[in-house]
């Protein structure tokens, strides 16, 4: 299955490692470090322009989206991902 996350973007559910508030970017230096790696490995991509509410991390990439990450997680309990 797959996860939208914005604009024309979607991940494979199971390559789901978080999904992280960019709010946190600002109060994590370990979150703006990992970004930075990853963007210097090329493996970050946008979904949509700007605006970006979360940060979607898969094992071979790093996606910004415009969709907050309280939407994502309810996409994901949805689909029978995430058991409360």
């Amino acid at each position: 299955m797959f996860l939208h996350i914005g604009a024309d973007a979607s991940v494979a559910t199971r390559d789901v490692i978080a999904i992280i508030d960019v709010k946190s970017l600002a109060r994590s230096p370990a979150t703006r470090e990992f970004l930075s790696l990853a963007e210097s490995e090329r493996r970050v991509y946008r979904s949509g322009e700007g605006g970006f509410k979360s940060m979607v991390v898969t094992s071979t990439a790093v996606y910004l989206s415009p969709i907050t990450p309280a939407t994502l997680r309810r996409r994901l309990r949805a689909r029978g991902f995430i058991y409360e």
